[in-house]
């Protein structure tokens, strides 16, 4: 792994809908041209595996789907600097069994975490499907464009 590259890792669970929208991303930017520096990973339903991918490199996109009480498709981008408020408050859920909170606050703590741009996008539906909602699908060309606009 070289510390000039720009990781950019998903984060879901595609068989629960909305909830599969960072592994979506994650396979829908491998079939466009990056940078060579960039490294595309699908971090599953996430845990405590993404702590050694959270650092070593240039910056970190993580994806994920959240709830935040916002318009399904509502993209948010958040960064280091935000992480103390929004890691310890309620502002968002994430759809896992882990805490995707959890393993930021670990990796900070630890001093383990690149620059991060935190990608979080509203859901619409978590229940049992193996496709995205509507609105989530309509939402994934402008949030295709501004993730590539953040590597």
């Amino acid at each position: 792994m070289s510390s000039d590259q720009i990781r950019i890792i998903g984060v879901g669970n595609p068989l629960m809908a909305d909830d599969g929208v960072g592994i979506e991303i994650i396979h829908r930017l491998e079939k466009i041209q990056l940078p060579e520096a960039v490294e595309l990973i699908d971090g599953g339903c996430g845990g405590f595996k993404l702590l050694p991918l959270l650092s070593d490199c240039r910056k970190v996109l993580l994806i994920d789907a959240a709830d935040f009480g916002a318009v399904p498709g509502t993209h948010k981008i958040f960064h280091n600097a935000d992480l103390p408020n929004l890691l310890l408050s309620d502002a968002w859920q994430s759809g896992h069994s882990f805490n995707l909170q959890e393993i930021l606050l670990t990796a900070q703590k630890l001093n383990q975490l690149s620059p991060l741009s935190l990608h979080l996008i509203q859901i619409n539906t978590c229940q049992p499907a193996t496709h995205l909602s509507n609105e989530i699908e309509a939402a994934l060309p402008g949030i295709l464009s501004n993730l590539i606009a953040d590597i």
